[in-house]
């Protein structure tokens, strides 16, 4: 384990600005994900209740 200050603080800040991108990329994509099988199973359920 090595001191962060051996790290430049602008590499570490570029790691987590990219991090925190990734991670609301990731948690957009799971959302829209979420919101499409809501959608699909919304639609299953009143097609059956229909028939």
């Amino acid at each position: 384990m090595y001191k962060l200050s051996t790290i430049p603080n602008t590499l570490v800040s570029h790691l987590l600005k990219a991090h925190k991108l990734n991670f609301v990329r990731l948690s957009t994509r799971t959302l829209r994900l979420k919101k499409s099988v809501d959608k699909s199973a919304w639609q299953l359920r009143s097609t059956r209740g229909h028939n």
